[in-house]
């Protein structure tokens, strides 16, 4: 060994060594930094891809939620929607609907089921003021019993008739007139303007009056009856005769959102496309209502605009602080740090390592520094660690620990070191530590037990990892080191993910559905238990998808087959299709969904959900909306969408066609002889009929009561050809309905007026063609009905000359165009006792119009409501002139009320309002009614004409024996009087049976007790006749025509009142 000589000193003094030795500290400072970066890299590119995708799928899963939500309700809407057009489809293929009727309708159509959420389903009626016409709904409120509110004088009213089912709060909102209520008339106004659907904005349902204000809204579609509508009008141009109406609540609309919803996710909405506080209408969190809450500046709030009934509302969803943290990457980060950790440890390592060699040079004192550094070090990191790492014997005593945090510990350290897993640990847990141990011991190492312990009241779960220290024989000295880490936060999410599956499986087998993959390749299909129960296939996870494909209706195979295996990638869509095997009568009908694909990718992912009873729901509201419940042709709403189709498309090709407008004549003979189920049997009967006359290709469809159309279309290009062929069909019907319906063991035979309209040759809209139909089958039931007419130039003047006419008519009361003349009645003795008022128009331009003319116009047109309160309160204040004394002082007026004027709602209250103005003697009002006033609801007759016959107001029943004449309702309607028609007057000597008519009503008029008049007595041997049978009071020229009011007075005060 070789030392240094004495005489030549070592010059490197301890601190040149140390200087020397630190010289080179960058080189292994640069390799532990090149490691720790290397290494650090890792965690951190994994955390950042992790939060990332966690950011995706949280955005997707707010998107998807909210997707749902607004599904669910536009679904629920939809559903609302289908049940209204059946209302509608029901009330215009009626010819009149009671509470009974339609109550039996409602509970058909089973709400819980087909359109959960809907408070009800009813009927306003759409009512006018005094002036204007009334129709069938107006004649059912006033029937009803109903009060109206709130009360008072309006214009129009629009009061619910009908609500059902029959629930408190629904019979409290009968009578209320909607009209009052500013949001429900917008929305009716909106309906009528469109003709279509109309949904309010929110308001508190009727249903609600009194209780806490609740948002609800209601639904109006308006209905057009025949008594309302022509065949030509547009339906957003006609007064409708009232809605169908859907009140609903909006917290009953989302309650299945709210239990579909997930927790943590606040659903918001709003009328209009502005969320703000001012237009919230509803706020849902956690299956709880809940109030309004900004959305300026939320990162994930996702909106959708949804449109319905003319509304648009505004979902947000906004995921609360707590569902985002849930749903973000926040477990990774704890991985990330610890990663970081490792990998600052590791390069600290390599640090240690490369700079090995300056430590030896170094003193013991900088070697035992920098090893008591390193301790601290590796302490800091192991520190570090967020699990606990414990040091045990083989009999589970806990020698030593380390942990970050206590909370995760089960007692304080102080109590835990020198006692067993069996002392501190419930026994199941205890045995998972002591088989962890022991797997280790025989092992080397074990991993993944779990185990679950109480702490502070919670249960935490932890995860094992066992490395054997020190082997040996006694298990007292045998040393392992145990890591126990906290897995609380994983398990729980596991297990909130597997009640989240059972749930999912439990909704699917509640309601049929099921879902399966499709490797594209392989064509595999893998089926879920319910998939397969609902393809009729025995259980399996994977089936051969040719075998699946058989499952489906032939029809159906390719499509189902491309969107399952097709190179083009499916969007998001649902597909209906039909099992195969399925019985016809009782099809069975899945929805295939996807929620869309790649084109590359290797599978697809659908559900299958059975559909049958939905379809079988949807089927039966088609066919309510669609098709009249009768006849089970299609109705007014079918045939206007197809004819509109059809029209354009012969208009389109140059093609020629036909409309064919039906009329059954005097049908409404056989419902007041046989009674409406008579009525049904033939018009189901004429249906049929009809069905048989026609071409598959025609289109027949019933437009209300005992109206028909058909439309002929594609009879070629030849427009005279077309007619002929039209008229060959009109001919083969007559033959047709020639042919009695035996009903009941009846023989009831029916006609029909049919006008012909042809089409093709000029561009014409449905509603003029069918005007041009109307206007043909008017004129053959004016020629003398069971016939047909066709349209033509000539026609057209007709019907245009009949329009000024009508328009005229209703300025001729504003006008002053109307005069009253008197026909005296005369008694056997000579003396005037009475004068009928009769009505007379002048027109400025074509001067006097016949009555004959003008009053069925005023009928047909409704003005006679206008021109009959004229005429009452005209001679009303002439009978005022008649005062005791006077010629006149005894004498009775007589006016004609016509059956629309009587059977108007204020009909009492005009009469009342003319003796009053007037002041008027009542006794000395002689009202004179045709026998169709009594053709409907005889009770309501009855109760009307006594409230006025309690003042003194007389009734005449005029042109006895020329209508429906029963002794049923004689007996029953306080009349005073019967008429003789003058149509038996005049043919009373010639004809022998004009001769018995008059003696049987002169006998009966005495039986009753009823004075009889004889009207259009022109001579004096017709008088003679009538004397003798015992008639004793006349009309007609042979005494005087109709006078003027002074020559009336003047023949009053003359020496006698005899023929003149």
């Amino acid at each position: 060994m070789t030392t240094p000589s004495p005489s030549v000193p070592d010059r490197r003094t301890a601190p040149q060594a140390a200087v020397a030795g630190t010289a080179l500290w960058w080189r292994p400072a640069l390799a532990a930094g090149l490691t720790s970066a290397v290494l650090a890299l890792v965690p951190w590119l994994y955390l950042q891809d992790r939060q990332s995708d966690a950011e995706l799928a949280l955005r997707a899963l707010v998107s998807h939620e909210a997707d749902s939500a607004v599904a669910n309700v536009q679904t629920q809407l939809r559903a609302f929607e289908l049940v209204l057009r059946g209302v509608k489809g029901f009330f215009e293929g009626s010819d009149g609907v009671d509470a009974a009727e339609f109550q039996a309708f409602v509970a058909s159509l089973a709400l819980q089921r087909t359109a959960p959420g809907l408070q009800g389903v009813g009927f306003v009626a759409h009512l006018s003021g005094a002036a204007a016409p009334r129709n069938a709904a107006a004649a059912s409120f006033d029937a009803s019993g109903l009060v109206l509110r709130p009360p008072g004088q309006r214009e129009a009213y629009a009061p619910i008739l009908f609500m059902e089912p029959p629930t408190p709060g629904n019979r409290g909102a009968l009578g209320l007139d909607v009209l009052t209520v500013p949001t429900a008339r917008a929305a009716i106004e909106q309906s009528v303007a469109s003709g279509e659907l109309a949904l309010t904005g929110k308001l508190q349902l009727a249903q609600d009056a009194g209780g806490p204000p609740e948002p609800g809204f209601v639904m109006y579609l308006p209905v057009y009856l025949p008594q309302a509508q022509a065949p030509a009008q547009d339906p957003r141009r006609m007064a409708p005769v009232g809605w169908a109406d859907g009140p609903f609540r909006l917290r009953e609309l989302l309650a299945p959102v709210a239990t579909e919803l997930m927790p943590g996710l606040h659903l918001q909405v709003f009328d209009g496309e502005q969320p703000s506080q001012a237009s919230h209408l509803f706020g849902l969190l956690d299956g709880r209502p809940a109030p309004f809450e900004g959305t300026a500046g939320t990162a994930y709030a996702v909106r959708r605009v949804a449109s319905f009934g003319g509304r648009n509302w505004t979902y947000v969803l906004t995921p609360t602080a707590d569902f985002v943290a849930q749903h973000r990457a926040g477990e990774y980060r704890g991985l990330a740090l610890t990663g970081l950790l490792l990998s600052l440890s590791a390069g600290a390592i390599v640090f240690l390592l490369l700079h090995a060699r300056n430590r030896a040079q170094r003193l013991a004192l900088q070697m035992s520094e920098e090893a008591r550094a390193l301790s601290a070090e590796i302490a800091g990191t192991l520190n570090a660690i967020p699990d606990l790492l414990v040091e045990m014997d083989g009999e589970g005593r806990y020698l030593a620990l380390r942990a970050r945090r206590l909370d995760g510990l089960i007692a304080p350290p102080a109590q835990i070191i020198g006692r067993t897993a069996q002392e501190l640990l419930p026994p199941a847990a205890a045995a998972t530590v002591l088989q962890a141990l022991a797997l280790a011991r025989a092992h080397g190492r074990s991993a993944g037990l779990r185990l679950e312990v109480q702490i502070k009241g919670e249960p935490r779960w932890f995860e094992l990892s066992v490395a054997c220290k020190t082997e040996h024989a006694d298990p007292a000295q045998a040393r392992f080191i145990v890591l126990s880490r906290d897995i609380t936060s994983r398990m729980r999410t596991l297990q909130a993910l597997q009640e989240s599956e059972r749930v999912l499986l439990e909704a699917q087998r509640v309601a049929a559905l099921g879902h399966f993959r499709v490797e594209r390749a392989a064509r595999i299909c893998h089926l879920s238990l319910a998939c397969a129960r609902l393809l009729g296939l025995p259980p399996t996870e994977r089936l051969d998808f040719d075998r699946f494909l058989a499952c489906v209706d032939a029809r159906q195979r390719q499509r189902v087959e491309a969107l399952c295996l097709g190179e083009a990638a499916p969007q998001a869509l649902e597909y209906e299709f039909r099992l195969a095997g399925a019985d016809d009568a009782a099809p069975r009908w899945l929805l295939l969904s996807t929620p869309g694909a790649g084109e590359h990718e290797a599978e697809r992912f659908f559900t299958l959900q059975d559909i049958s009873s939905r379809r079988t729901s949807q089927e039966q509201l088609h066919r309510l909306a669609y098709y009249d419940q009768l006849t089970g042709l299609p109705n007014r709403s079918l045939f206007v969408k197809e004819a509109t189709q059809l029209l354009a498309a012969a208009q389109a090709r140059g093609m020629v066609g036909a409309a064919i407008l039906l009329d059954l004549d005097r049908f409404k003979a056989i419902n007041d002889n046989w009674g409406h189920r008579s009525g049904d049997a033939v018009l189901r009967e004429v249906a049929q009929r009809l069905r048989d006359c026609m071409s598959a290709e025609h289109l027949v469809a019933r437009l209300h009561a005992d109206e028909f159309i058909v439309l002929l279309d594609a009879l070629g290009q030849d427009e005279e050809e077309a007619q002929r062929l039209a008229q060959d069909r009109c001919r083969s019907v007559l033959r047709m309905l020639a042919v009695p319906s035996h009903v009941g063991g009846r023989e009831l035979y029916c006609s029909a007026s049919m006008g012909i309209a042809v089409f093709g040759r000029e561009t014409l809209t449905l509603e003029e063609l069918l005007a041009r139909a109307d206007s043909a089958m008017e004129l053959a039931k004016h020629d003398g009905r069971s016939t047909f007419r066709l349209f033509d130039e000539g026609l057209r003047s007709r019907v245009a000359e009949r329009a000024l006419l009508e328009a005229a008519l209703r300025q001729a009361v504003p006008r002053n165009e109307l005069s009253l003349l008197y026909q005296p009645q005369i008694d056997a003795g000579g003396a005037l006792v009475g004068a009928e008022a009769l009505c007379r128009w002048t027109h400025p331009e074509r001067g006097p119009v016949s009555p004959a003319v003008f009053i069925a116009l005023a009928e047909d047109s409704g003005s006679i409501y206008a021109l009959g309160e004229w005429v009452l309160r005209t001679a009303c204040r002439e009978l005022a002139r008649w005062r005791p004394g006077t010629p006149l002082g005894e004498a009775v007026m007589a006016v004609n009320v016509s059956a629309r004027q009587f059977h108007h709602p204020d009909f009492v209250g005009q009469v009342l309002d003319a003796l009053h103005s007037s002041d008027a003697d009542p006794a000395r009002l002689k009202l004179e009614l045709t026998e169709s006033v009594v053709a409907r609801d005889l009770d309501a007759i009855v109760n009307k004409m006594g409230a006025l016959k309690a003042l003194g107001v007389r009734f005449s029943l005029d042109d006895f024996g020329t209508g429906y004449s029963s002794l049923s309702y004689l007996k029953r309607l306080p009349l005073d009087q019967l008429k003789i028609d003058q149509s038996f007057v005049r043919d009373l000597l010639a004809d022998p049976n004009d001769a018995a008519i008059v003696r049987t009503v002169i006998a009966l008029g005495a039986s009753l007790g009823l004075a009889v008049v004889a009207e259009g007595v022109e001579t004096a041997e017709q008088r003679a006749v009538l004397l003798a049978a015992g008639c004793r009071m006349y009309q007609g020229y042979l005494f005087a025509p109709p006078l003027q009011a002074e020559a009336l007075w003047s023949l009053a005060a003359g020496p006698t009142a005899g023929p003149v």
